[in-house]
């Protein structure tokens, strides 16, 4: 165990770092929201749904449902023990039964940069521009088309006990 001065004063540190990386979320959040909905934005039928507060938002296209979902992790030895942000991005299922597949995500620094970089130049993203925001959203939206998130059906279900 800690002693109590060395986790008292660990605690309010995560708790003031865990604050600055919900507003980073935020942010991400309202800047993917601002981008793709825009009437200029070359891709149509993007609909959002933010509950950022609430530590989430949705991203739907193509009868596709996207959760990002936040929360702040305690970091490593790496990051001298700062918290880091985490999104997880599952994409919802509904035809049997409810449920979530976690198709991918990234950690995030009190600074917004994540741990993804760019292909081209290798450069870090960050939630906190406007142009990431919205490119991390495609990602995500095109990983999410991909037939590897496709379960295969089984003649047992299909034919229900048919025989």
């Amino acid at each position: 165990m800690l002693k109590w001065n060395v986790l008292s004063n660990n605690l309010e540190k995560m708790s003031r770092q865990h604050q600055q990386l919900t507003s980073q979320f935020i942010k991400f959040a309202k800047f993917s929201e601002d981008q793709v909905t825009l009437q200029e934005f070359n891709i149509k039928g993007i609909r959002t749904s933010l509950n950022s507060e609430e530590g989430y938002f949705t991203i739907s296209f193509c009868q596709q449902t996207l959760y990002f979902v936040f929360s702040s992790i305690s970091g490593s030895v790496l990051v001298e023990n700062n918290m880091l942000g985490n999104v997880s991005c599952y994409l919802e299922r509904k035809f049997s039964e409810q449920k979530y597949i976690k198709i991918g995500g990234f950690t995030y620094n009190g600074k917004g940069e994540t741990n993804l970089t760019e292909p081209t130049n290798c450069d870090a993203i960050s939630i906190s521009h406007e142009f990431h925001a919205a490119y991390l959203i495609c990602h995500f939206i095109h990983e999410s088309l991909s037939d590897k998130w496709i379960e295969p059906i089984h003649n047992n279900a299909i034919n229900n006990g048919a025989e």
